[in-house]
């Protein structure tokens, strides 16, 4: 009973997020049914959560059948335009994981490669799946920063937004208030419909946010390339160790990476659409776009940098081929989140600031932190195993920089560089220097960008393999 109270609790959401997907790329038959389910996850739960942090601020205590209720107004707002348009009953026009045998030896040598990769993605998902229902929370981080605040929310039935309450919006529950409430709502909903804490099972949300960062992978890539470049981004991204050890673990990096992940395939899609009809392009990938930038920032604090490297994206793309009421799409969810939780940190006294005040201009003053640099360089290329995609993406822009450089891929790697950048800037100029030499977290914070990084990555192999076609 429990396990088919947490089914429902992963299916509601992600229904919800599949309508609004199906509605909103409407104008994109191209990406197609799997495609849209392993966005609207996210979407659906980002969506959830956020409606469950509403209520909670308005007084509503939490409850199963409250929440549910609220899925179901959402499930028909969006269901009934995405069937009134018709956008329901697109059919996929490209094959999903159907592999075509082939007479020749080289073609049976190829298929069988196929089915190889096909069969050890789903082994590796099925033993991280294993591993992710029986494992419970085990490690400080994830209990500190986002599961006990989790258990206090369930019980409490809510946010503790009683001043006379000793454990005022979670203190002494939630370790840093001002950390994005994403994480932990996700656990309170779980629980809510198993109508206790499960240990292990609260925190399955990790595992999905993995297996929907595989499924996007290939399918992106798949409009992109043959099969078997698809099938090879997605077994070496499902086979990044750190990228596993998060699925089963309750962190917010694998999320915000999931979230990054879905900017950069709506990034590019858009981008891709612009070279059609009247060059302006499909405003549906924008307002994804949008979406997830606006629940990375609702994820975790960092997700704020990465809101801010797209708009940077979107701005020198406008520059050449986009009007200003497309980026206004992606601006508006990204206010529409950010407003609310920022008026509500600042209302409930919970600091705001990304760590002490003056604390960028005192460590100018007295220099800056540069001994992190060679840190994070060894982390990227050597200590931290990252299936050594950053050396090789390094490469594939060294050597095909002018080919880049006349491409539209241009445009997807600034908010790449953006967003290293400002982590960068806040290594070397804060405090928080010490969590790359004590490498305490700087592992976990590449980690969220590791996804797109494939993507990007992948992308730029595919350009400079088929540069005839510039």
């Amino acid at each position: 009973m429990m396990l088919l109270m947490l089914t429902y609790a992963i299916l509601l959401p992600v229904l919800a997020g599949f309508l609004f997907v199906t509605y909103v790329l409407r104008s994109n038959p191209e990406i197609g049914f799997f495609e849209r389910l392993f966005f609207g996850f996210g979407l659906g739960t980002g969506l959830m959560t956020f409606e469950m942090f509403l209520i909670a601020w308005a007084g509503i205590p939490f409850s199963t059948l409250i929440v549910s209720l609220i899925q179901a107004v959402t499930v028909i707002a969006f269901g009934y335009p995405a069937y009134r348009s018709g956008a329901l009953f697109q059919r996929n026009s490209l094959p999903s994981f159907t592999i075509q045998w082939n007479r020749s030896m080289a073609g049976r040598l190829r298929s069988a490669f196929l089915v190889f990769l096909f069969c050890w993605i789903i082994l590796k998902v099925l033993i991280v799946s294993y591993e992710s229902y029986i494992l419970p929370v085990n490690s400080f981080d994830s209990w500190a920063h986002w599961s006990s605040g989790a258990k206090f929310i369930f019980f409490e039935k809510g946010l503790a937004l009683d001043p006379s309450n000793e454990h005022y919006f979670g203190a002494g529950y939630l370790k840093i208030q001002r950390y994005p409430l994403h994480i932990p709502l996700l656990q309170v909903w779980a629980s809510l419909c198993m109508n206790e804490v499960h240990e292990s099972y609260m925190k399955v949300w990790s595992l999905y946010y993995y297996i929907s960062i595989i499924g996007l992978t290939y399918f992106s890539v798949r409009r992109e390339a043959s099969q078997l470049v698809a099938l090879l981004a997605a077994f070496f991204v499902s086979s990044a160790p750190l990228l596993t050890y998060h699925a089963i673990i309750a962190y917010a990096d694998l999320p915000l990476g999931y979230y990054a992940l879905g900017c950069a395939i709506c990034f590019w899609t858009y981008i891709k659409s612009t070279s059609n009809g009247n060059g302006h392009g499909s405003g549906g990938p924008l307002v994804l776009m949008g979406i997830f930038a606006a629940f990375g920032l609702w994820t975790k604090m960092e997700g704020l940098l990465f809101a801010a490297a797209w708009a940077l994206g979107l701005m020198l793309l406008r520059i050449k081929k986009m009007s200003w009421s497309n980026l206004f799409r992606y601006l508006t969810p990204v206010f529409f989140v950010a407003v609310p939780w920022y008026v509500f940190l600042l209302t409930t006294g919970a600091t705001v600031s990304y760590g002490e005040e003056k604390e960028v201009g005192a460590a100018v003053a007295r220099g800056l932190h540069v001994e992190v640099l060679p840190v994070i360089l060894k982390e990227l290329v050597m200590s931290a195993n990252f299936n050594m995609i950053f050396p090789f993406l390094f490469a594939l822009c060294l050597f095909g920089a002018r080919i880049i450089l006349r491409s539209d891929l241009k445009y997807l790697l600034v908010p790449l560089i953006t967003g290293l950048t400002l982590f960068l800037f806040l290594y070397v100029a804060t405090s928080s220097y010490m969590w790359v030499t004590t490498l305490t977290a700087i592992d976990r914070n590449i980690l969220t960008f590791l996804p797109m990084v494939y993507y990007i990555t992948v992308l730029i192999a595919i350009k400079l393999q088929n540069r005839e076609g510039l």
